[in-house]
């Protein structure tokens, strides 16, 4: 079942997924990539991961 936060802070599991700092895992089971440096999700909730050389 779906939860629901509007805490705003996210962080990433050793194995890349983004969960709740509950550790509730994100719906859609987002995964970032254990190099990404940053990542950031847009207005339309659209995630973006950002790797070294990149502007």
């Amino acid at each position: 079942e779906p939860a629901f936060t509007r805490d705003g802070s996210f962080k990433r599991t050793a194995e890349g997924l983004v969960v709740t700092n509950d550790g509730l895992p994100l719906a859609g089971d987002i995964t970032v990539p254990i190099d990404a440096r940053r990542v950031t999700i847009n207005a339309n909730g659209e995630v973006f991961a950002f790797f070294d050389g990149d502007p």
